[in-house]
């Protein structure tokens, strides 16, 4: 059950690992919807197109927007998980599925579009060329700045940052940046006190005997093709944390989009090496941590909430035992995690 768990989470941190053959979708575990079906799911929601260009990409950030029926009401930015060029797929799923279990406690939600992805409509090799942290980060500015000018209609001009995976990185950075208009911020499985480098080895020494030992034949039969082969893998299993160092080091020097290594870019790669360190004292509001102690990644959650109590943030810090990194398709996550956003909401004075 355990390796079960450990391949499960392998593939959402580096999906490509296992081609398509698994979602990170928490409510469909057998793939990615196909373009017909979430065409009919998008059929007559609220799709917003924001006029924003971003810096590296032309064309408008897609993003979708549901409101409550309370006259005054925060919006939850939702930042997603991490993807690749062979799963990612319309977010709007996704979308749906957290909207649906927090619709209730009067909040609006705003999930945006992976960049070039749109319902039917996946321009996969630009999607890779701009896939980094700092791009997504960039995006969501450009909603928050286009919102901010163009206010709905019931928002109170508050923010409540919800993130999952990747998605905490985002979070949190977006948490202090706009520190005087959060009113909280939730990051489940995404709160990181490791370096990139760090989360890398950790992941590969956790996944070495786990894909060995129970990954089925043609998977591993991939992992020992060379990058320039259709199919590859690209593993190159370092032996050693400086053999790992030396890795990513050579896509610092050589950030390319078109190159990959465990199935993120070389570019995706050095820009996760270079995201600034949190600065803790600028996570001014409440803050909920939550992670599986399954989740091999649960190491770099503690080391975050230690550096976060040390610094004096309001932190809450839930672990759920028998869970791994997929925490957001457990019913008493969700559960916990309306129960303590109700407790935030029912204290703002707004």
């Amino acid at each position: 059950m355990h390796s079960k768990k450990l391949i499960g989470f392998c593939v959402i941190l580096f999906s490509p690992l296992l081609f398509a053959t698994y979602s990170f979708h928490p409510f469909d575990p057998q793939g990615p919807y196909p373009a017909d079906q979430v065409r009919k799911l998008c059929k007559g929601i609220n799709r917003y197109s924001s006029n924003c260009k971003t810096n590296d990409h032309t064309g408008n950030i897609l993003y979708y927007f549901s409101t409550p029926t309370r006259e005054s009401f925060p919006i939850v930015i939702f930042c997603s998980g991490s993807t690749s060029r062979e799963t990612v797929t319309c977010i709007y799923p996704i979308h749906h599925y957290f909207w649906k279990n927090f619709s209730d406690i009067g909040v609006g939600w705003v999930t945006l579009e992976y960049p070039w992805i749109h319902p039917g409509y996946f321009r996969r090799d630009h999607f890779m060329k701009f896939y980094t942290w700092t791009q997504r980060l960039h995006d969501h500015q450009q909603i928050i700045a286009h919102l901010l000018r163009k206010p709905p209609k019931g928002w109170n001009r508050k923010f409540i940052f919800f993130g999952v995976s990747e998605g905490g990185r985002l979070v949190t950075a977006l948490t202090e940046a706009y520190a005087d208009r959060t009113l909280a911020t939730i990051n489940a499985s995404g709160a990181n006190g490791w370096n990139w480098p760090t989360e890398v080895w950790n992941f590969l020494e956790n996944m070495r005997e786990t894909f060995h030992n129970h990954a089925p034949w043609y998977f591993r039969l991939r992992g020992t093709l060379p990058d320039w082969c259709p199919g590859s893998l690209d593993l190159r299993w370092p032996t050693t944390r400086a053999e790992c160092n030396q890795i990513l080091a050579e896509m610092l020097q050589n950030p390319v989009p078109n190159r990959t290594w465990m199935g993120m870019s070389y570019r995706y790669h050095a820009d996760a090496i270079r995201w600034p360190k949190t600065n803790f004292s600028k996570l001014k509001t409440p803050y909920l941590v939550i992670a599986g102690d399954q989740d091999p990644a649960i190491g770099s959650s503690n080391a975050f909430v230690q550096q976060a109590k040390k610094s004096g943030v309001n932190i809450t810090y839930l672990r759920f035992k028998g869970v791994g990194h997929q925490v957001g398709r457990e019913p008493k996550v969700i559960k916990s995690i309306r129960s303590w956003l109700q407790t935030v909401l029912a204290a703002s004075p707004e």
